[in-house]
């Protein structure tokens, strides 16, 4: 994985698009090791932050363990989750094109919305700050997100010939309809680590 074509994403986005454009764009290029590396990022600091704010709760009334397996079942889940939101934006990226007078190209898709999502990945590293996390760990990745949305902008010219003045929209449906996904798919993963650690305490 080139880190140094990763950090012009942040730094110089019109030249990462640029040298991306004619670069392989399947799933499994993208997938090893780049995406399951970057997935990582979300998935380990949700699990951390959740373990360094809550074991001094759960080992004093004695869950600690119940909690321990919520909490890893909640990180395998997201883990898998970050990886099929991505491959799903790409789907919807690839199947907004023509709507929006673009080009259908699954790799450039696929591409665009890695580029989109990285962001919101790097972003929610946040939440691996004990206690506070909660709160900006959602405030990293929705800045994340929206750093996202502009990368995202920035890149339809150029990968798949979006015209300049239906980029705006085409990146507001696409960049919508995966934060829906993504929410729904984010509660839907926290409810073995929920269900666990409130079993425990009512006993």
């Amino acid at each position: 994985m080139d880190f140094g074509r990763l950090i012009k994403i942040f730094t110089a986005p019109k030249d990462y698009w640029n040298e991306v454009i004619a670069e392989p764009g399947d799933i499994k290029t993208l997938l090893v090791p780049q995406m399951l590396i970057l997935a990582a990022i979300p998935a380990l600091a949700g699990f951390f932050g959740v373990f360094l704010s809550t074991m001094g709760v759960a080992s004093r009334f004695g869950f600690f363990g119940r909690m321990m397996t919520g909490a890893i079942i909640m990180l395998v889940l997201r883990y898998a989750i970050y990886i099929v939101v991505w491959i799903l934006m790409g789907i919807i990226i690839n199947a907004l094109a023509e709507s929006f007078g673009a080009q259908k190209d699954p790799a450039q898709a696929n591409k665009l919305a890695a580029g989109a999502i990285i962001p919101m990945w790097v972003g929610s590293a946040l939440f691996i700050i004990p206690v506070v996390g909660s709160i900006l760990g959602p405030l990293g990745a929705l800045a994340g997100l929206g750093y996202g949305a502009y990368f995202l902008y920035l890149g339809l010219p150029v990968l798949n010939g979006t015209p300049q003045e239906k980029s705006v929209g085409y990146t507001a449906v696409a960049i919508g309809i995966t934060f829906v996904i993504l929410i729904v798919l984010m509660v839907i993963s926290s409810c073995p680590y929920g269900c666990m650690v409130a079993t425990s305490m009512m006993r």
